[in-house]
């Protein structure tokens, strides 16, 4: 099978089966996994990435609570080779290095990095205490 067919992140084969007839003529069945082309968000890359996916590989990605925690545990992604998950799991690691690396740096500097862990909301508008008492306001006058 092409590696399209059986997904790239978490690989599934496929199964045949072989029907005997009653005059006993064989003939073979192949199932395909039930492969997708999704597009999936990563938190530490703060982008979209596509992926050829299977859909059980999407309960286990929601499993372990996100795409980057996926790619970083499973095993079925490797550091080795050039699969779509490889890639974005080498180029999640080397974020996350890369992020080390400057917090490391503004430590040293004396800056704080209290808050550097916090990923912000990405097209969500969240709206503070004095907003919501400014509409409670004018509603009541």
């Amino acid at each position: 099978m092409v590696a399209r067919d059986t997904g790239q992140i978490d690989p599934a084969e496929g199964s045949t089966m072989e029907k005997t007839s009653v005059l006993e003529i064989r003939t073979r069945r192949k199932w395909k996994p039930n492969v997708q082309m999704k597009r999936l968000y990563s938190e530490v890359l703060d982008e979209m990435l596509r992926f050829h996916v299977t859909t059980s590989a999407l309960r286990t990605i929601d499993k372990y609570g996100g795409l980057d925690n996926y790619l970083l545990n499973s095993r079925h992604v490797s550091t080795e080779g050039f699969g779509e998950g490889q890639r974005a799991r080498n180029r999640i690691v080397m974020t996350l290095k890369q992020r080390e690396k400057l917090r490391e740096e503004a430590i040293e500097r004396g800056e704080s990095v209290d808050d550097w862990d916090k990923i912000p909301l990405v097209g969500k508008k969240v709206k503070s205490n004095e907003e919501v008492g400014e509409g409670e306001d004018d509603a009541a006058a």
